[in-house]
C-alpha cells in the first residue's frame, strides 16, 4: 500500500516552519552546514598583517565614546578576521563592539530602528560564532539536533565571554524585532543566563574572580570590568568578599536578561 502525504498537512508544516523562521529573525549558525576550515594566520606576512589590525582595532576602541571610532574598530577587527577566521578574540570584541554601538550610541541618539537592530544582529552572529569555537562539544550537540536549554550545559568557563555578549545581543536583537522574536527566544535566553550563573558561581566558589566574564547587565559593560580589574588588586579575605560582583538592578541578574527580551526594556 503506497502512503500518500495529506497535502492540507504538508501545507500546514510548512506554514509553521515559515513562521518560526519569521519569528527568529534570523538563521542560527548550526543550522547552517558548516563553514568549510577558512584561513588562519599562515605567513609572516597574514601575522604582521593580523597584528596591525588588532593595534588598529584596539586605538579606536580606546576612544569609543564617539561612534565613528566604534565603527573603525569594528572595520578593523572584522578585516583581522578576513585574514584570520579563527581567532575567537576578534569575534567575541566584534560582538561586544556591536552591541556598544547600537546600545550606548545608536539608541541615545535616536538612530533608525533598522541600523540598531542590524548591528545587534551582527553582534549575534560574531558572538555565536565565536561561542562555537569556544564551546565545540556544544556545537556538536546542537547540529546533532539537541534542545538549546540542554546542550547550553556544554557552555564551559572558556566560552562564557562568547555566551555573554551573544546573550546580551540576541536579548536586544529579539526586543528589537518584536513580540513574536521575543517570545521565540525567551526559553533560549533563560536557559543560557542560568548557565552562565552557574558558571560564575563555581568560579566564586573556586576563590576565581573573572573581570571578563562578569554577567552584569549594565548599559556599559566595559565599566564594569575596569572596577572588577581594580578590585583584583586588593588580596585581604575581606576586601575580596567586599570586591564580588553586586547585582544592585533586578533586571541586571540572568533571568532579567531573558525577561527584558519577553517584557521590553
Amino acid at each position: 500500500m503506497v502512503l500518500r502525504a495529506d497535502p492540507v498537512l504538508v501545507a500546514v508544516l510548512g506554514a509553521l516552519a515559515l513562521s518560526a523562521c519569521a519569528s527568529a529573525g534570523r538563521t542560527a549558525a548550526w543550522e547552517r552546514p558548516p563553514a568549510p576550515p577558512s584561513g588562519t594566520t599562515t605567513s609572516s606576512t597574514s601575522s604582521t598583517a593580523v597584528t596591525r589590525l588588532e593595534a588598529q582595532a584596539q586605538a579606536h576602541w580606546a576612544r569609543r565614546d564617539e561612534p565613528a571610532e566604534v565603527r573603525e574598530a569594528i572595520r578593523a577587527w572584522e578585516a583581522l578576521l578576513a585574514e584570520d577566521a579563527a581567532s575567537v578574540e576578534a569575534r567575541v570584541m566584534s560582538s561586544r563592539a556591536h552591541y556598544y554601538l547600537a546600545d550606548a550610541l545608536l539608541a541615545p541618539e535616536g538612530a533608525p530602528p533598522e541600523e540598531e537592530l542590524e548591528a545587534y544582529r551582527r553582534g549575534v552572529e560574531h558572538g555565536e560564532q565565536a561561542l562555537l569555537r569556544m564551546a565545540p562539544d556544544f556545537e556538536a550537540r546542537m547540529r546533532a539536533g539537541e534542545h538549546f536549554e540542554d546542550a547550553v550545559e556544554a557552555i564551559g568557563v572558556e566560552a562564557v565571554p562568547a555566551a555573554y555578549w551573544y546573550g546580551l545581543n540576541l536579548s536586544r536583537f529579539a526586543n528589537k524585532l518584536g513580540m513574536d522574536a521575543r517570545m521565540y527566544y525567551r526559553d533560549r535566553l533563560l536557559a543560557l543566563m542560568r548557565r552562565l550563573a552557574v558558571v560564575q558561581s563555581s568560579l566564586r566558589e573556586r576563590g576565581v574572580l573573572a573581570s571578563r566574564i562578569t554577567l552584569s547587565g549594565e548599559r556599559r559593560p566595559e565599566r564594569v570590568v575596569a572596577r572588577l580589574a581594580r578590585r583584583q588588586e586588593v588580596s585581604s579575605g575581606a576586601a575580596r568578599a567586599a570586591a564580588a560582583p553586586r547585582v544592585t538592578d533586578e533586571s541586571s541578574r540572568p533571568e532579567g536578561l531573558a525577561r527584558r527580551a519577553v517584557e521590553g526594556d
